[in-house]
């Protein structure tokens, strides 16, 4: 068996139970196959975590090698544990590639990805209000911030706060009030719109942003898609893939 007959495709994604999150886990397979029709590809979750499962798995049908593609924004606490599952099975040939925000290139792909998937009905007083996740300790912090400063360059009404760590939604908040905002869209900046676009982002409970905005008299319009949807996020995936070792 030659090398690419004996290699696969792992994608590593947190795990969905809606069916708004898994529409982005099947664009992005349906993207990855159509960049690699060559390469078998399976799935592994983090929550709960499948990973190691799905490399013994992999092992036991045979393949050799394995491009581990982890599905995640930044290099945060999932991030680390697939990568400590990886480090569990050394006596395999194993590649991950790095999370979707890695570098200043791919800062300047995201952002010119994301300004294309704006609403095209949205005018130009009316803010975008992007939820992002991050980790409680911080860990992704310098990313998020980074990226809010990128798009604020870009558009002045573009906010970023995560749900975890910095830039908060509270600091938002304040901005949008101060900026005179009536009207904003709110936008998961999540791979897969699952519960916490729901629920965190757009629910009716007391603590989600749609509420607490709609009570400092701002309309809101959500857009519940992930960025798995859209097939230029999806790619970004495809550019990780190709850099790796046991990807031909």
């Amino acid at each position: 068996m030659d090398e690419i007959s004996n290699s696969i495709i792992l994608l590593a994604a947190h795990g969905a139970t809606t069916e708004s999150a898994l529409r982005s886990y099947r664009n992005i397979e349906r993207v990855v196959k159509d960049a690699f029709p060559l390469l078998p590809v399976r799935w592994a979750f983090t929550a709960p975590d499948t990973v190691g499962v799905a490399i013994n798995a992999i092992q036991a049908e045979g393949f050799s090698a394995i491009a581990v593609q982890p599905l995640f924004v930044a290099a945060g606490r999932e991030y680390n544990s697939v990568l400590s599952n990886v480090e569990k099975n050394k006596h395999m040939k194993i590649s991950v590639g790095r999370p979707m925000l890695d570098s200043v290139d791919d800062l300047d792909n995201f952002v010119k990805a994301l300004i294309n998937a704006l609403p095209l009905e949205r005018a130009t007083d009316e803010a975008i209000v992007l939820m992002g996740h991050n980790n409680a300790d911080g860990c992704s912090d310098q990313v998020f911030n980074t990226l809010a400063g990128a798009l604020k360059q870009r558009d002045r009404l573009i906010f970023t706060a995560t749900l975890k760590g910095a830039p908060d939604f509270d600091s938002v908040r304040r901005e949008l009030t101060a900026c005179g905002v009536k009207k904003a869209y709110l936008m998961p900046l999540l791979i897969a719109a699952g519960n916490h676009a729901l629920k965190d982002l757009a629910g009716d409970g007391e603590a989600s942003w749609r509420v607490r905005l709609e009570r400092d008299g701002i309309e809101c319009v959500p857009v519940l898609k992930g960025l798995g949807e859209y097939d230029s996020f999806a790619s970004i995936f495809c550019d990780k893939l190709k850099a790796q070792e046991f990807v031909i």
